[in-house]
């Protein structure tokens, strides 16, 4: 068997809230030539439309990141503590990580309005 081409798609689903989803996929296609390894150009291709898939969600993430941290900075300072002391008790993997804490809780307070768009409404 002769393979002369290669189709891959890749995709993710965002969950924007309020049951609306984005759903972000992308498919490529490559012509092989004779001397080309199948499966280094599967691996390739599909690492780059990984990749642009990745660069086009980007845009989604970061405005998640911002809503998750409107939330929080709207919380009491007292519940605030309490996540972040839960938060950084387990630390990554169920393991301490006590080590940067206070400069992980400091970070989150000390953004500025505009980064969080506090204020817009």
């Amino acid at each position: 068997m002769n393979i002369t081409t290669i189709n891959v798609t890749y995709g993710r689903k965002f969950n924007l809230g309020n049951y609306e989803q984005l759903h972000i996929e992308l498919t490529a296609s490559a012509e092989l030539d004779e001397d080309d390894s199948t499966a280094d150009c599967e691996t390739q291709l599909f690492d780059h439309i990984k990749q642009q898939v990745k660069r086009q969600s980007l845009p989604v993430i970061a405005h998640s990141k911002t809503e998750v941290a409107q939330a929080f900075l709207a919380l009491p300072e007292e519940q605030q503590n309490e996540i972040m002391d839960y938060a950084y008790s387990v630390g990554r993997n169920g393991k301490p990580d006590d080590e940067d804490y206070d400069d992980r809780k400091n970070d989150i307070a000390e953004q500025p309005d505009e980064v969080f768009n506090i204020g817009d409404k």
